[in-house]
């Protein structure tokens, strides 16, 4: 019997109220915001239990390419070593939207060594001839320089790393994934469907050859449909920026049908499912679509395989203001034939 290394999935919402929900406005429905971010919580008490030696996080408002992948990068690259992850450089930032919840840190460990390796695996994937492969490309900072991390990243390791905090234990090293901005267009949507699905399932990949006896865990940041209908008394911060195509309060009809498609997806993440959410993403704008996408094509059935080895543990659901947030771990039990 052999412990596969990728043991945990997690998709974790990006909206930065989720860090306080102690002081929201009237206009928003606390009670299913706090239900949320008990669901939230949750996660945070189960990855606190699997302690995994690093987290691969996929954010889709990092520094983003247009149309590569983008892997933070340490300014240095060690030796691998057998018992200890090295290469690290920190990484840190705040939680701020429009001047609030600047308060809400985080700073981690970025892992050069196995970013730079990452980044060797996939293109070797993309050069090996396959053009439904995505290419990557790592970013290198000077010398002792932070890596700037954003809501996009601040928000998810806040609320997956919190019980770290509390316990005082040191937070495990972290690869980020910047998702390339063209993901967002209609034309792009179909052949970066199978550049997402595949790159999932070489991310995967790589995880199993690279982290062999250590525990891994993958975190997708993002949130669903950004057109639901939002109330104009509202703050500026919960509301969508001026002059956007988000800014009609009434909001748009498919915000409603993408969600009810993802929160399906949630129960039973295969590419049917997450298809047909697709099919309204041009209308519905939800930026955590195509880290699900990746997240399915790392989730599906290996060949061989008679079901799918991934059991969902917990997950939930909330629209506090014009976008849709959704929270949900899968684990893998921790021995495989």
């Amino acid at each position: 019997m052999t412990t596969q290394a990728l043991q945990a999935i997690a998709f974790l919402p990006h909206g930065a109220l989720l860090l306080d929900t102690e002081h929201l406005p009237e206009e928003i429905d606390k009670n299913v915001t706090k239900l949320l971010r008990k669901s939230c919580d949750e996660i945070a008490e189960k990855l606190f239990e699997l302690r995994p030696d690093i987290i691969v996080l996929t954010t889709p408002h990092g520094i983003n390419l247009q149309n590569t992948l983008h892997v933070y990068q340490a300014s240095h690259k060690p030796s691998k070593n057998a018992t200890e992850i090295k290469g690290t450089v920190k990484a840190c930032g705040t939680a701020e939207w429009l001047g609030k919840w600047k308060e809400h840190s985080v700073e981690v460990q970025i892992d050069g060594e196995w970013s730079g390796d990452l980044v060797r695996f996939l293109n070797d994937k993309k050069w090996e001839g396959n053009q439904n492969r995505m290419e990557a490309e790592g970013s290198i900072m000077f010398g002792a320089t932070y890596t700037p991390l954003a809501w996009g990243e601040v928000v998810p390791l806040s609320l997956s790393l919190q019980k770290y905090q509390r316990e005082g234990v040191p937070f495990p090293p972290v690869i980020v994934l910047a998702l390339p901005r063209s993901i967002y267009e209609k034309k792009e949507l179909e052949a970066n469907h199978v550049q997402k699905m595949n790159l999932g399932s070489d991310i995967g990949e790589w995880i199993e050859s690279s982290f062999v006896g250590k525990t891994v865990a993958f975190v997708v940041s993002g949130d669903l449909a950004h057109k639901h209908p939002w109330n104009p008394s509202l703050p500026s911060e919960f509301r969508p920026t001026p002059s956007t195509s988000l800014d009609d309060p009434k909001g748009h009809p498919d915000a409603r049908i993408f969600d009810e498609l993802m929160m399906n997806w949630s129960f039973k993440p295969g590419e049917e499912q997450i298809k047909k959410a697709g099919e309204v993403l041009p209308t519905a704008l939800a930026c955590g679509y195509s880290g699900a996408v990746v997240m399915t094509g790392m989730m599906r059935k290996k060949e061989g395989k008679e079901e799918n080895e991934w059991k969902r543990v917990t997950g939930g659901y909330a629209v506090p203001t014009y976008y849709g947030m959704m929270s949900l771990l899968y684990l893998r039990p921790r021995t495989k034939n």
